[in-house]
């Protein structure tokens, strides 16, 4: 593989075989390796796609590293990396990563773990919901504001989507405390917690809740607000009422545990043949003229949220496979190189193409 080639790792799987067949459509001669644990799948799905291979790839291995002959210019990682060893494999041999498997804790823990490092490549840590492109809306949509008082985002998630299991990791922090806002407006908070009142652009109106995801870290860095607020809610009112009462009843806090990991995912996944992924953002603030604004940015995927994931991943990628030399460091997903211009247009352009609808509506 020549130096442009690139490694997704879980690259069969449900948002990992998405990404590789995007990348296709927008670069069909570029080499694309395949890594999961079972070669055979790993193959088979390469075979489908032009440029490609399967590679054998175990992330919870070490020794499974040392197998790895190939040299890549990107690594997109859409598996859990528990150990960090696809982190450090990305940092040891000078290749940029993305990495959307991260929630808060091992967001954090992964933030340390680079600080420690001499990195040479982009390190994107893209762990926010979707991939960190709601993140990356509102810091775009919020760049006309001379002060930004607080964003607040809201996702409607549709239980009968397609997913891989990764997708309801964030279950399993519904009992622990978090912090939202910072300086004057920093406080810890209970997840599912501070219900508002959210109407979505299919025209469902319902309640949603806190939920914690690594917007809360990145955002209030890129947007320069003190002040930003993750809520979700499903497409489902007796699925989101029943999970309420398991969490505010400690039921969900007994059930903790890996011994239980199975019978908790079994509330919430069951993935089906598709829904779309529906978002509304509010930035509240000051126009350059001091006048109080308040923008609503909406986002409707009729193809769901593995869709919207794969559609981010892919805007990401583009940023490192077409400016090769930014410079190695730790990014998130609200940041571009500097080189790149027009970031607002590129966004609506890049979402548009993908049959994603936005808009932007200021009161």
């Amino acid at each position: 593989m020549n130096e442009k080639s690139i490694l997704i790792v879980g690259g069969y799987g449900v948002v990992g075989g998405q990404i590789a067949q995007l990348l296709r459509e927008k670069y069909p001669t570029l080499p694309i390796a395949i890594a999961g644990r079972n070669l055979e799948k790993a193959t088979e799905f390469a075979n489908k796609l032009n440029y490609a291979k399967g590679v054998e790839l175990n992330v919870v291995s070490k020794e499974s590293f040392a197998q790895i002959e190939e040299s890549y210019s990107l690594i997109i990682s859409v598996v859990n990396d528990p150990e960090n060893y696809v982190l450090d494999y990305a940092i040891k041999h000078q290749i940029a990563l993305i990495d959307i498997t991260r929630w808060p804790e091992k967001f954090h823990e992964a933030v340390e773990f680079i600080k420690q490092k001499q990195v040479k490549a982009p390190i994107i840590l893209s762990s926010g919901w979707m991939a960190g492109l709601l993140s990356l809306c509102a810091k775009v949509y919020a760049e006309e504001f001379s002060h930004v008082e607080q964003i607040n985002i809201n996702a409607l998630y549709s239980l009968k989507d397609k997913a891989g299991p990764n997708s309801v990791e964030y279950i399993d922090q519904l009992t622990k405390s978090f912090t939202v806002g910072a300086n004057e407006k920093k406080k810890t908070v209970m997840p599912l917690t501070d219900p508002v009142v959210v109407q979505f652009p299919s025209g469902y109106k319902t309640k949603t809740y806190r939920m914690d995801t690594p917007d809360h870290v990145t955002l209030p860095l890129m947007a320069n607000t003190d002040d930003v607020n993750f809520r979700i809610t499903f497409d489902n009112e007796l699925s989101m009422k029943g999970l309420l009462f398991l969490v505010k009843t400690n039921i969900w806090k007994l059930i903790s545990g890996d011994r239980f990991t199975s019978i908790r995912r079994s509330v919430l996944y069951h993935p089906g043949s598709g829904g779309p992924h529906q978002v509304v953002i509010d930035i509240v603030g000051t126009d350059k003229t001091g006048k109080a604004i308040k923008r609503e940015i909406t986002i409707f995927d009729p193809n769901g949220q593995t869709h919207l994931t794969t559609v981010a991943v892919v805007l990401q990628a583009i940023k490192i496979i077409e400016h090769p030399n930014w410079p190695g460091d730790l990014y998130f997903p609200e940041q571009f190189p500097e080189t790149f211009e027009n970031i607002r247009p590129f966004v609506e352009t890049w979402l548009a193409t993908n049959k994603i609808t936005l808009t932007v509506k200021d009161n």
